[in-house]
Order: C-alpha cells, then structure tokens, then sequence
C-alpha cells in the first residue's frame, strides 16, 4: 500500500461533499527557565551533548503568549489549538484552557514512557500524531513561529478542498548551505535525504525520483496526520534510532523533512519560491545589536514569521515589534 492509498482509507469520510473544513494548530513548547526541568534536563545532559543543545534552545521569553494571540487573531477559522508541554503550563491566557480553544498535551500523554523524558524536539514532534482528536489536515508552529497577518485557508489549501491535499505554504531549502554540511541540522537534513531517496527508488513511483525537488521551511508548517501514521509504517527503524536519543544530534533524520517530502512526493504539491509572505530570522547566541535589532524595524507584516533563537537582551524590542 502506497501513502495515497492509506491516505484514502483514512480519510474516507474527508471526502463527502460540502464537509466542513477542520484545522488544529500544534504548538511545542518549553520554559528552559523552570526549575525543575533544569533539574531533569542536566541529569541526562552529557558534555557531548552541550555542543547542539546549548541553553538558547530552551530558553523563552515568553514568545508563546504572542505567538498564540496571533493565530487566534489573524487565524479566527482555526478549530482547536494543542501546546505539547513536559509538565508546564505556558503563559497565555487562562481563559483560552478554561474555553478549551486552546488544550495543554503533556509529554505522557502522546509519548511512550520508555523515550522519556525527552529533549530532542524532533522526538517530540514524530508523535504529534497521537494528539487525540486531532484535525487530520493541521499547521504546526513552534514557539518562535508567528503569524502577523489575515491568513485565509486559501492561502493553505489549493483550491479549498481537503481531498486535493496541495498544501500551498513550503518552499524550497538553500541547497548550498546544505552542501556545506558544517551544522548538525544540515547534516540531519543530508541524513533523511538519502533515507528518501532510497524509498523513492523502491516505491512505485521510483520513475519519478529524477525529477524531484526536496523542499523544507523554517516557518508554520502544514502537515497531515495520515502522512504522519503511515511514517511510522515505512520508517519504523529509522524513528527508532532517531527517538533513543534525548537529545538533538547530527547522526539521525530530521523528521519534518522527513513528513513534508513524503506528503509532497506523493501529493505533487505546490512549490512557492520566492514567497512575500513569509520570513526567517537567525539569532542564536548573539546579543542585542544594532544591526540585529534592525530586522525587527520592518513595515512588512509577514503572514509566516520566525524569530528563531530570540534571547532576553531581545525581549522589549520584540514585544513592541510583535505587538504594533
């Protein structure tokens, strides 16, 4: 069986005419501040480990409140909205759990105990899947992903239809950085690039394979929940090894690339190259600056926005970025 026809079998009921269109949003989430998980986090972190998952990736500042109030505001279709935490309760307004708009996944609940705890976000999203009642068709956004303008399902979705599964918001990656193979996230992507291409060779479509184009974002992310079940069919060892480690390394797939490239060779989705609608910025270590803190002096209002690895010295001039 193919991903296509999985896909139908799941998805059958997706189908009838005129059905409602439901669409989560998934957030993951971490407060590198809390006491207690320093606690848990040093008592499996080795010196090894330090060298990919330094404080920055675990540290906030508060990104999540802004980042939540976006999407109500400038996605009001959206259905429900996840935040898979490991025993924390994120910053936003209680009034949204009290609703149920917005529903607090804890770590045990989608993970088996034996790969817990966990600190490799990749882990944690390869189980994104077992979020019950979850909307098959959903965006995923990290804590530091935001939206800043009206997004349409249109904007989504080709044609707006569930059964045509072009998903509209990816785009190409820089294959020059990639060939450098200097970070750990480059190597990870070069790792399940050639995980695919040898599925591709083998599956029925393997005629197709020369003519393919890997894709990956760094921004919301559209994803399928069947795409993610059938994943853990065709790559069962591969998220085995990937999932034994607690935290992110440079030795196993990366796997979003993983589910986009599956979802989009099967699907012949879109490509956007070029896009005006989206944005990504790259702050790592670096603190405050002047020539940094002119990436937040835009007019543009972007509709997928990331500010990744934003530190306190940051914190003001985001806000009244992120607010205005």
């Amino acid at each position: 069986m193919n991903l296509l026809e999985y896909f139908d079998q799941e998805n059958k009921e997706n189908k009838e005419e005129n059905k409602e269109i439901k669409i989560d949003l998934v957030y993951t989430y971490v407060d590198g501040n809390d006491e207690n998980f320093i606690i848990k986090k040093n008592k499996y972190l080795s010196k090894n480990d330090t060298i990919y998952n330094p404080d920055i990736r675990f540290n906030n500042i508060n990104e999540i409140y802004y980042s939540v109030n976006n999407a109500i505001k400038y996605l009001p279709w959206i259905n429900k909205i996840y935040i898979i935490t490991d025993n924390q309760i994120p910053p936003i307004d209680k009034s949204l759990i009290e609703t149920k708009k917005v529903i607090i996944i804890d770590h045990t609940e989608i993970i088996p105990s034996k790969y817990l705890p966990t600190f490799f976000s990749d882990v944690i999203e390869s189980y994104i899947h077992n979020i019950p009642n979850l909307s098959d068709i959903f965006l995923y956004n990290n804590d530091d992903t935001f939206n800043m303008d009206y997004i349409s399902i249109e904007d989504i979705l080709e044609n707006n239809k569930l059964d045509g599964f072009k998903f509209k918001i990816i785009n190409n990656y820089n294959e020059k950085i990639i060939q450098t193979k200097i970070s750990e996230y480059a190597k990870r992507l070069l790792i399940t690039q050639d995980v695919l291409n040898n599925y591709f060779k083998n599956s029925m479509q393997s005629n197709q394979i020369n003519n393919y184009k890997f894709i990956n974002n760094h921004h919301t992310k559209i994803l399928n929940k069947s795409t993610l079940k059938f994943i853990e069919l065709l790559f069962e060892n591969e998220l085995t090894i990937m999932r034994k480690n607690k935290f992110r390394n440079d030795t196993c797939i990366q796997y979003l690339f993983l589910a986009i490239n599956l979802h989009n060779y099967y699907n012949k989705d879109i490509i956007i190259n070029n896009s005006k609608n989206y944005k990504e910025y790259h702050f790592g270590n670096m603190d405050y600056s002047d020539k940094l803190i002119n990436k937040f002096n835009k007019n543009i209002k972007y509709k997928f926005l990331c500010l990744n690895n934003m530190n306190y010295t940051y914190k003001d001039v985001f806000i009244k970025y992120i607010t205005s």
